[in-house]
């Protein structure tokens, strides 16, 4: 749930940063519904093996806090 919830959040930052970019160059702003969703999708598809690799080395080698 976290990784999705970074994944949009970094979505939404990206677009709101290209859209800015564009305003300030006089361009149109163009936004692809698809390219803005596989970067959503690759983000998701990085976070959770990094996060399932956290919790299961946490598992393993216990917790050093």
């Amino acid at each position: 749930m976290l990784s999705l919830l970074g994944a949009s959040g970094g979505a939404v930052v990206g677009a709101l940063c290209t859209a800015g970019y564009a305003v300030l160059r006089d361009w149109p702003v163009v936004i692809p519904l698809d390219t803005l969703s596989l970067g959503v999708i690759a983000s998701f598809a990085v976070g959770v093996p990094a996060g399932i690799n956290s919790e299961c080395t946490v598992k393993a080698f216990g917790s050093h806090s």
